[in-house]
């Protein structure tokens, strides 16, 4: 019994530091994409349609491609994921189901590819590049968004954070969710913060090193998530 009590114990804080990895990936993300890419977000939709109403409203159509393109594309993420995933039911799944694994997989071949394209050309892409830059994060980001939401897990978010900001306080206030819920909100908005924190001081100390923080982040998620996947021929939950 207290074997079986440590194994779950163990994955459920396997999974909390997989979704507390996925946060701080995000926020780097969104500091090279805004400070480096072009004034945009990958992760922040709400933030990109104020800055397509800032470029429809001043008459500067250019200023509207970046944030139009990211919305497109983030959405182009949701949507393959829901897709992927329509016939799968979890709850909270511990274990991570496998099918969820492989959206993770491609949110790492796509921080790869931008890492890689942005080593070749020195820190210094060309402008059609950071436009392709910029679409590919924010479709990565709709991948991994969609595929934590359909996870369900309780106060589970890692790109929707002003949603968790919300839910935090709220249930400060009224105590309907367990403690764990809330340590859980909070330390992906902690993670977050990190995340923005560390990829801020490469951009001044090594530049070329900052596209390699959600990577490896992304990485380690991965990695830690695959310990928790079911094994041999072991159903995924829901099937």
């Amino acid at each position: 019994m207290w074997r079986g009590r440590r194994r779950r114990w163990k994955q459920r804080d396997q999974a909390l530091l997989a979704l507390l990895l996925l946060s701080a990936g995000t926020g780097a993300t969104d500091v090279f994409a805004f400070a480096v890419l072009g004034g945009v977000f990958t992760s922040v939709m709400t933030g990109n349609l104020v800055l397509l109403g800032l470029g429809a409203g001043r008459g500067e159509p250019l200023t509207t491609v970046r944030p139009a393109l990211a919305i497109v594309a983030f959405v182009v993420g949701l949507y393959l994921v829901a897709r992927w995933l329509r016939d799968l039911e979890v709850a909270g799944a511990w274990p991570w189901p496998r099918r969820a694994l492989v959206a993770l997989d491609v949110v790492l071949v796509v921080f790869a590819a931008v890492f890689v394209a942005w080593f070749a050309t020195g820190s210094t892409p060309r402008p059609l590049l950071r436009e392709a830059m910029v679409t590919l994060l924010a479709g990565a980001m709709g991948l991994q968004s969609a595929t934590v939401n359909k996870l369900a897990i309780p106060g589970g978010a890692t790109t929707y954070l002003t949603g968790t900001l919300t839910r935090l306080v709220d249930d400060l206030v009224t105590r309907r969710k367990p403690s764990v819920v809330r340590r859980r909100q909070v330390g992906e908005l902690v993670a977050l913060l990190c995340g923005a924190v560390v990829a801020s001081v490469l951009l001044v100390v090594a530049p070329v090193l900052v596209p390699a923080v959600p990577l490896v982040v992304t990485l380690t998620a991965s990695v830690l998530a695959r310990r928790m996947a079911p094994r041999g021929d072991e159903p995924e939950p829901g099937r």
